[in-house]
């Protein structure tokens, strides 16, 4: 909102619809996931696969499928979005343990309905965050106890 403006995040509450366009990358994102559950196209190609799938076009570029769940079940097929659940879940286990490590899973809550960890800087504290709650000596001791 700093960056962009009130203005534009005013208006996007404001919109009847909230998921509009979203929507249609979704339907793209699922028709994808169907054709190749299994080993999805590849990491790192879904601007390009997404071409072939798309339900409508505004003549803008889409560089993401508005939800890092999607994107990774399309680009690395279910077994990597399973193996990404397999993080959150521990994500969520350390996090209750630590709550000062909670906003792990709730990055993750967010990425089923945009692409935060697309940005490499938000991904890079994430994993510095997660790594931090796992090497907390804290917890190891409770563990001995």
């Amino acid at each position: 909102s700093a960056i962009v403006g009130w203005d534009v995040l005013l208006q996007r509450f404001q919109q009847k619809d909230p998921f509009l366009g979203r929507r249609e990358f979704w339907q793209s994102g699922i028709a994808m996931i169907h054709d190749h559950p299994w080993v999805g196209f590849g990491l790192g190609t879904w601007t390009t696969a997404y071409q072939g799938y798309a339900v409508f076009d505004d003549q803008a570029f889409v560089n993401a499928a508005h939800s890092d769940w999607l994107q990774w079940a399309g680009e690395g097929g279910t077994p990597f979005a399973l193996l990404m659940l397999i993080v959150v879940a521990r994500a969520l286990q350390l996090g209750i343990r630590m709550p000062w490590g909670l906003g792990v899973t709730f990055v993750f809550l967010h990425s089923l309905v945009d692409f935060p960890l697309q940005k490499l800087s938000i991904f890079l504290w994430l994993i510095v965050i997660l790594a931090a709650m796992e090497m907390t000596p804290s917890r190891k001791l409770s563990q001995t106890q």
